[in-house]
């Protein structure tokens, strides 16, 4: 059977519903996070960490191809970029700068992005990533990442949850301790927060409040990254189409890359509600 695609145009496109399914997975675990549910908080760092990097070095690569005639980059190119997070978004930012792409990947040292780069950043290394495995042997120095993660989010908490949101909370939270406490020594909490400790009633319900309300904050900064790095892969791609069309070839190189990702075009507070991503 002749195939129209060359070898480039399938590698890409798989490489794209990749990084779509890691996006999506990081996604959903966002939205499964509780004290009762702590796979997933993990599926969330390892997805997320993969999916950046991926993307990233993606567009590093289209970037390359733009300034070099449609030509694809040796290996030596792509492994030198090595896991740095914050090292790659520097590098998308002047691939952005370079092209007059007017979309900036530089975030205040401590705004919410900047915090959730530098994490995962650590993370994708490896310290963290095998922290407990490391641990059990005895030969991990890093701190458990569940209990960084922890810290971020009650930091987020308490510089941008309202006011009003955190009443809202409390009276919630008031109610369902007042059916409990009618239920006397027939109710017995068992749980332990992030940071491994057993956690009362009343530190149940403000830990699991503090996910579920900096969550909401972490998602909507996560989508925000992702839209500005499809902003820049989409103009990467036009640049490449054009360069594909004066060299009069017949068949394209690289695939309709904004595709896999076109959700991201739709705005951030819709994007934010959604509830189920694969």
């Amino acid at each position: 059977m002749n195939n129209d695609f060359p070898k480039e145009w399938h590698l890409f496109s798989r490489e794209m519903h990749t990084i779509q399914w890691f996006i999506f997975s990081a996604l959903n675990d966002l939205n499964k996070m509780s004290i009762h549910d702590k796979g997933a908080f993990y599926g969330f760092f390892t997805s997320l960490s993969l999916a950046l990097e991926r993307y990233m070095k993606i567009l590093l690569i289209l970037g390359f191809m733009v300034k070099n005639n449609l030509a694809l980059p040796d290996g030596k190119y792509i492994r030198s970029k090595g896991h740095d997070l914050e090292h790659l978004l520097k590098e998308c930012n002047e691939v952005a700068s370079d092209h007059g792409i007017k979309i900036s990947l530089i975030f205040d040292e401590d705004s919410v992005k900047s915090i959730i780069v530098k994490f995962l950043s650590e993370y994708s290394k490896g310290g963290l990533r095998y922290y407990y495995i490391d641990s059990l042997s005895n030969i991990s120095k890093a701190d458990d990442p569940m209990v960084t993660w922890r810290e971020i989010l009650f930091d987020i908490y308490n510089k941008y949850v309202k006011l009003k949101r955190k009443n809202k909370k409390d009276i919630e939270s008031f109610k369902v301790k007042s059916v409990l406490s009618e239920m006397g020594e027939d109710f017995v909490l068992l749980t332990h927060g992030l940071d491994t400790n057993q956690l009362s009633l009343d530190a149940a319900f403000l830990e699991q409040s503090v996910i579920a309300e900096s969550t909401l904050i972490v998602k909507s900064n996560v989508i925000e990254i992702i839209k500005n790095l499809k902003g820049i892969s989409d103009f990467l791609e036009r640049e490449c189409i054009v360069l594909h069309q004066k060299a009069g070839n017949k068949s394209p190189i690289i695939p309709y890359i904004n595709e896999f990702l076109s959700i991201f075009e739709n705005d951030t507070q819709y994007l934010t509600k959604k509830k189920k991503w694969l």
